[in-house]
C-alpha cells in the first residue's frame, strides 16, 4: 500500500485510493459494492464480483457500449484499495471531480472508526450509578468512554451526534438498566429506555455485532433480535462482569 492514505493519486489513466479499516474481512467485502455503486449512484451501475477479494464495477448510460466509468475495490484485512477510470476523456473534464468526491465519501463511510481509536461510546440510562462504574471501569483499562450527554453537540442533533460518534468511536456498550414499566407479556418485568434500544440497534448496525456489548442489571425486559451481540448480565455491580468486558475488548485488539 502506497504511503498516501485516505487520498487520491493518480497512476496512469487510474485514479487510486488506500482506506485502512478496523472492520473484518467479512463486514467489508458486504460493504464493498457500497463504495463505488453509491459513490456513482447518478450513473447506472453494473457490478461483478472478480474473486472473493476483487469486485469490479462498471458504470454509464445503460449498455457496455455507453460505459463512462470503470472501478475496482481491491480487499484485504485491514484496508482496501479503490481505482477508477473515466473511459471518455472528454467526459472526464464534467464528472471527474464530483465522482472522486462522491466515491471518497463512501469510502470514509465504509472505512469507519480510524485504527488505534480507544473511543467507546457509552449507551445507558437513568441509572447514574451503574453509568458511573462502567465509566471507571473503561478508563482504568487505558480507554476513553464517551457519553454523549457531557459531549460538546456544537449544534447538531441527537441523530447527528449518533452518527458522528459512530463514525469516530471504535467500539459501544450499551448498559441496560430497569427505568421503565414493561409491556405486553412483559408487562411484569422493567425494561429499559426507548433511546438505549435506538441505540442499541443503531450501533450494532454501524459499528458491526462483534463490537457491541450489552450489559443489563436484573431481571429486565430484552430486545428479541440482538442474537449474536455479546450479552453480560449483572445484578448490582458492573465491575461483576468487568472480566467478561476486558476479554472481548481484547479481543477486538483494544486491549
Amino acid at each position: 500500500m502506497s504511503n498516501r492514505v485516505a487520498q487520491w493519486y493518480q497512476d496512469g489513466e487510474w485514479w487510486v485510493r488506500h482506506d485502512r479499516t478496523t472492520k473484518s474481512f467479512p463486514r467489508l467485502r458486504i460493504e464493498a459494492v457500497k463504495v463505488m455503486q453509491w459513490g456513482l449512484s447518478a450513473l447506472f451501475c453494473k457490478p461483478e464480483w472478480k474473486d472473493h477479494n476483487t469486485l469490479h464495477i462498471t458504470a454509464g448510460f445503460g449498455p457496455a457500449l455507453f460505459d463512462a466509468v470503470e472501478g475496482y475495490v481491491l480487499m484485504e484485512e485491514g484496508q482496501f484499495t479503490c481505482k477508477v477510470r473515466f473511459k471518455w476523456p472528454f467526459l472526464s473534464f464534467f464528472i471527474k471531480d464530483k465522482t472522486l468526491a462522491d466515491v471518497g465519501a463512501m469510502c470514509v463511510e465504509v472505512a469507519g472508526t480510524p485504527l488505534g481509536s480507544k473511543e467507546i461510546f457509552v449507551v445507558h440510562g437513568h441509572n447514574e450509578e451503574a453509568k458511573s462504574q462502567l465509566k471507571k471501569l473503561l478508563s482504568a483499562l487505558g480507554l476513553q468512554p464517551v457519553i454523549l450527554s457531557e459531549q460538546t453537540h456544537r449544534g447538531r442533533t441527537i441523530m447527528e451526534e449518533l452518527d458522528y460518534w459512530s463514525r469516530t468511536c471504535s467500539f459501544a456498550i450499551v448498559l441496560m438498566t430497569p427505568d421503565d414499566p414493561g409491556s405486553g407479556e412483559a408487562k411484569s418485568l422493567l425494561r429499559a429506555r426507548q433511546n438505549v434500544i435506538l441505540e442499541l440497534g443503531w450501533f450494532m448496525g454501524r459499528l458491526g455485532r462483534e463490537n457491541v456489548i450489552l450489559i443489563s442489571q436484573g431481571e429486565i425486559e430484552l430486545p428479541s433480535d440482538v442474537l449474536g451481540v455479546l450479552y453480560l448480565p449483572f445484578k448490582t455491580n458492573v465491575h461483576e462482569v468487568a472480566a467478561e468486558i476486558s476479554r472481548q475488548l481484547r479481543d477486538v485488539g483494544l486491549l
